[in-house]
């Protein structure tokens, strides 16, 4: 097969074509004309979609590595491949760590040596071009997972991590720079390398640069005295024009077209925000609750209800918890059946709801205590925050993992720090732990504990694992899911604002939402992006549903504001029972995503199911002849599967219509202001939305109820008729053998009887007429029974499955 050498030159066009625009297609086609054609599926299968196995990786991997031995060329294409499609795979996915570390990993294996190693021993070949690109681009894929390192401590508000991880990138840059310059006749590819490394180094000390005046603008927000930290706000803002001008002279660098253009430029924009603002007041939460809510669904095929499997005799198995939620997971749990973080649960106790909630509504809630968690973060101060844990069942179907934690003199930084928390953008710079010294298991983030809560959690419920052959495929649905609608509830008790002298004054809640005071941009906007520089919420753009839900529900003064992901409570100047009340019902509102996805996911899987079913019995009816026992069965157990998958889903279904009648009830809150309020939270959550898709795919379901109704029909038509044949026939037979042996047992007894007694002629006449006139009523017999018409009893009527005579209400 013949195979192109790509040279240095083409390598760095296609290199720059995917740096520049981020198109890997013209390096997918230089590694194809060299003959790798048949590799380049697998090898683009690592870097599209979700992240593949590690054993799938390495097995690539390792098969490219071999095919590219002993040639030089090819092995620096090869790298020069993975390096860009790395790139690009960390710009469409923030975190691909996993796969970054399996591809390090082989390369390193394959490659032990550098040429740098090898010539220190004085042995090998000596250094060419070709091996000092390849190296270079080698230590180029090492360095992403530092880089990854820097986005995650960027996403965490980590000054300190920022600082120390590209402050390593800087200098390994600035060696590899100095290794570049150094090599002879290198052409295209080497000017490349250059001017990436200078790239690569610019962006990264201008992070440095940020950290340091970021550092400095949050000292404007702290109180004079607070560990002496406060300082003149006009010496802050001769330091952070100075930070500011350090990056613009590093732009000026870079022509537009440079892959970090727009890079530097966003870190510029935050710069010149806070050197602006540095003047102005600055908000401090001086006392406030946070909790974290991971809403979720528990699957109904096991827990939820007492399932009735309706039979073709008329019978029903239990197959469920029983009707009851609440005390399904008591019961589950007080047999010490459910093992989270490797333990039983078994502190189960009844939450109090309060007043709020109408005396007639069926909302009860279980809580089920957690361990308490330890958050550690990774910067110099090592700030630490404790959580309790708590899964909290509802009787409504709106369960969630709750964490709760107090956020006591904190600036506009930690506020950022703790909105931020409970999402996955949350960088991976800190160390969650349960707070107690027998347990030594660490997450780096909070989103990694919930999903290890909840897993184990809806794992414990399912006691027979055989309720749902797919179910480890719904609990990681229900957990992605829960991890996706992580919501921050934060609930200010003391609010102050610092001055420009570092003096602060108490603050009513509603000054939070004033444009004028740095911090108000945090509780206006969602945390739905991945940071690009530190404390970037100075640049959010205030969230249009963020306005003053609570209206007339509460005091001048309050306020709640409510966002895709957050809400703030925010009334300091209230009672913490008033306070509460508000609080309650924005949590309640939080946890309903969960539960309306759950349950439209789960009706929409029965609906696929019950369609493929539905689509096999049309078929096996039109098909198959009936004729024979074996054909008859086959079809009636196609058609009991199918009875039996409807019978699930309109038991589904009528569960959650009842459920959301009781979560739409006026009867859910105890008057109607209150329910005013709650349908305002309501409104700005965007749950009417959720709502819609939910009842679309319920009446889909019944909808296909319907249809499926038809089926059931013509097939008893079938059976019906089946039968009906078969007896015919049968009669027939029977009445023909019958008819048969009777006239040859009369004969025979006319017969015994001439032996004993000489027959006389009219003796002889009779037995002939008889016996003739016994074939002929006989045969008359047999003429009606063919004849016989079909029973209105012949067809069995279909008996509706448990759920109603209709569909589900």
């Amino acid at each position: 097969m013949p195979t192109d050498t790509p040279s240095p030159a083409a390598v760095a066009d296609a290199l720059t074509e995917a740096f520049t625009h981020q198109n890997v297609r013209p390096i997918q086609d230089l590694l194809s004309r060299t003959g790798h054609a048949h590799a380049l599926a697998d090898l683009d299968a690592l870097f599209t979609g979700r992240a593949p196995d590690s054993e799938i990786v390495r097995a690539v991997l390792r098969a490219q590595v071999g095919h590219v031995a002993g040639r030089p060329d090819l092995l620096l294409l090869l790298v020069s491949y993975l390096y860009a499609r790395i790139n690009e795979m960390w710009d469409l996915y923030a975190d691909q760590g996993g796969v970054l570390r399996t591809i390090t990993e082989v390369l390193r294996t394959g490659f032990p040596e550098s040429p740098e190693q090898v010539r220190g021993a004085g042995s090998g070949p000596p250094s060419t071009a070709i091996t000092e690109h390849t190296s270079i681009m080698l230590e180029n894929i090492w360095l992403v997972s530092q880089g990854m390192a820097v986005s995650r401590a960027v996403n965490s508000s980590c000054m300190d991590e920022v600082e120390k991880q590209a402050g390593r990138i800087v200098a390994a840059m600035d060696d590899q720079i100095c290794r570049i310059r150094s090599i002879l006749d290198g052409g295209e590819l080497t000017d490349w390398l250059s001017e990436h490394a200078n790239e690569t180094r610019d962006y990264y000390q201008a992070l440095v640069f940020c950290a340091q005046a970021t550092r400095q603008f949050l000292l404007a927000g702290r109180r004079a005295g607070d560990q002496g930290v406060h300082e003149r706000r006009e010496v802050l803002a001769e330091e952070l024009a100075g930070f500011l001008e350090k990056v613009e002279q590093t732009r000026r660098r870079h022509p537009a077209k440079a892959w970090l253009s727009g890079d530097l430029a966003a870190l510029a924009a935050n710069l010149r925000i806070m050197r602006e603002w540095v003047n102005r007041d600055f908000l401090f939460v001086e006392d406030a609750t946070v909790v974290y809510i991971y809403p979720f669904a528990i699957p109904s095929a096991v827990l939820d209800r007492m399932r009735l499997t309706p039979g073709r005799d008329g019978s029903s198995a239990s197959t469920g918890y029983g009707a009851d939620p609440i005390s399904a997971i008591r019961s589950r749990c007080e047999e010490r059946a459910v093992r989270v973080h490797g333990r039983p649960i078994s502190a189960v106790v009844d939450h109090t709801v309060g007043d709020d909630w109408g005396a007639e509504s069926d909302y009860r809630v279980l809580d089920v205590s957690l361990p308490p968690v330890l958050i550690t973060m990774t910067d110099a101060a090592k700030t630490q925050t404790t959580l309790t844990a708590t899964l909290r069942i509802s009787s409504l179907g709106n369960h969630s993992l709750r964490l709760e934690g107090a956020l006591v003199d904190a600036d506009v930084h930690l506020v950022n720090q703790a909105l931020r928390r409970p999402s996955v953008v949350m960088g991976a710079s800190e160390k969650v732990r349960l707070a107690t010294s027998d347990h030594t298991e660490a997450w780096s983030r909070l989103s990694e504990y919930a999903q290890e809560v909840i897993t184990e959690f809806l794992n414990g419920l399912n006691d027979d694992p055989s309720v749902e052959q797919s179910f480890d495929d719904v609990v990681q649905r229900t957990v992605g899911t829960a991890v996706a609608l992580s919501h921050s509830l934060l609930v200010v008790h003391s609010l102050q604002v610092i001055q420009a002298d570092g003096t602060a004054r108490h603050a009513c809640g509603s000054e939070i939402s004033d444009a004028a005071v740095v911090g108000s941009s945090l509780f206006v906007s969602p945390v739905g992006r991945d940071a690009v520089t530190l404390e970037e919420w100075v640049r959010y753009r205030p969230s249009p549903d963020a306005t003053d839900i609570l209206g007339d529900y509460g005091y001048d003064g309050d306020i709640v504001l409510r966002t895709a992901n957050t809400t703030v409570v925010s009334a300091p100047e209230t009672p913490d029972w008033m306070a509460l009340s508000y609080s309650a019902q924005a949590e309640f509102i939080a946890t309903l995503p969960g539960v309306l996805l759950g349950w439209t996911a789960e009706i929409t899987e029965y609906i696929r199911q019950a369609r493929d079913q539905l689509d096999t019995a049309r078929r096996l009816l039109q098909e198959a002849p009936m004729s024979t026992v074996q054909e008859r069965n086959a079809l009636q157990h196609t058609i009991l599967s199918l009875e039996q998958r409807y019978a699930d889903l309109r038991l589904v279904t009528s569960d959650v219509r009842a459920k959301l009648n009781g979560i739409n009830s006026p009867t859910l809150l105890r008057d109607l202001i209150r329910r005013s309020y709650f349908d305002r939270l309501y409104g700005a959550a965007g749950l009417a939305a959720y709502e819609r898709s939910l009842l679309s795919r319920i009446q889909e379901a019944e909808d296909l109820y319907q249809a499926a109704s038809g089926l059931f029909r013509a097939f008893d038509d079938r059976l019906a008729a089946a039968e009906f044949h078969r007896r015919r026939r049968l009669n027939t037979i029977l009445t023909t053998s019958a008819t048969l042996l009777a006239i040859a047992s009369t004969a025979e007894l006319y017969g015994l009887l001439n032996d004993l007694i000489e027959p006389r002629p009219w003796v002889l006449a009779v037995e002939v007429t008889s016996i003739g006139v016994f074939t002929l009523v006989m045969v008359g017999v047999l003429v009606l029974v063919g004849r016989q018409p079909r029973g209105r009893d012949a067809r069995r009527s279909w008996r509706v499955p448990s759920g109603g005579a209709g569909p589900a209400a």
